[in-house]
């Protein structure tokens, strides 16, 4: 990863940050307890007693990397949900994805569920386009993909990063698309699957 810099500037209203090839942010909670703040280090993280949750950004690949832990209480969801928009905000422009690994994610109240489902709707205004998780619970899969019907932005459940990654790059970089075909254009019989008439 190079290192790549970009003018200082606040994120969520706290604190100048400066980025690398991995941006990171670091919320309050067993810390200082003064909300969300940017940081040097590779992880955003936040709290323990009511869920936690991991952030890291790849700039280079365009991918946010999120752990997320446990039952969330509204505080815990409104942080991440603010730092995720914030980092959006960043990536905005071009497209980018989203990786998370939710093995040790629960399924949530219906507050944080609608919460998170308000913020996806969001995400994809500010170009990402896919979210995939890497889910154990299939209760948890289930909320997941309930709440990211309506973001229009391309999801699926995979059950380990490995398969994720690739269904996160692929449709990534793979040279000039064909063009479709428009409804004016004649449809070639040879080609199509209806009989002749």
């Amino acid at each position: 990863m190079g290192a790549r810099s970009r003018p200082p500037k606040s994120l969520l209203g706290k604190g100048p940050f400066v980025s690398c090839g991995m941006m990171a942010l670091r919320s309050g909670g067993e810390l200082d307890g003064s909300g969300l703040e940017a940081e040097s280090s590779p992880v955003v993280q936040h709290g323990k007693e009511h869920g936690a949750f991991e952030i890291s950004v790849d700039w280079s690949d365009r991918i946010v990397h999120m752990k997320l832990r446990g039952v969330w209480d509204i505080v815990t969801a409104e942080a991440f949900c603010a730092a995720i928009l914030g980092i959006g905000r960043e990536l905005a422009g071009r497209p980018w994805a989203i990786l998370a690994d939710s093995t040790e994610f629960r399924a949530q109240s219906p507050e944080v569920a609608r919460l998170r489902q308000d913020t996806m709707v969001k995400l994809r205004t500010l170009r990402c386009e896919k979210i995939a998780v890497v889910a154990a619970s299939a209760v948890y899969a289930m909320q997941f993909k309930r709440i990211t019907e309506d973001s229009h932005v391309g999801n699926g459940v995979f059950p380990d990063e490995k398969s994720a990654l690739d269904w996160i790059h692929d449709g990534r970089n793979q040279g000039k698309k064909s063009q479709p075909i428009s409804a004016t254009q004649p449809i070639d019989p040879r080609r199509s699957r209806l009989p002749a008439r």
